[in-house]
């Protein structure tokens, strides 16, 4: 009878081990989807910082240039020409 008992106990100790490892399966196959989406809208996120940076630095970079030509000509300039600028 005791040993019937221990025969139970340990095959309802199977089970749930059973269901256990099969719950802890699904949940680590979800995360690594999880963190494989992850890693793709990090990606995502870093190209578009990227091209943002680029499309700003471009035009930014053509004003400065405009912009310090412009001073340099205007130091060059002598004093009776600065006051028709």
């Amino acid at each position: 009878m005791l040993h019937r008992q221990l025969e139970e106990l340990n095959a309802q100790l199977e089970q749930k081990v059973e269901e256990r490892t099969h719950t802890l399966s699904l949940a680590y196959e979800q995360m690594e989807e999880q963190n494989k989406r992850l890693q793709e809208l990090d990606q995502l996120k870093s190209d578009f910082v990227s091209m943002v940076s680029h499309e700003l630095r471009t035009p930014l970079t053509s004003l400065y240039g405009g912009l310090n030509c412009c001073c340099y000509q205007r130091a060059a300039l002598p004093q009776t020409a600065l006051l028709l600028y």
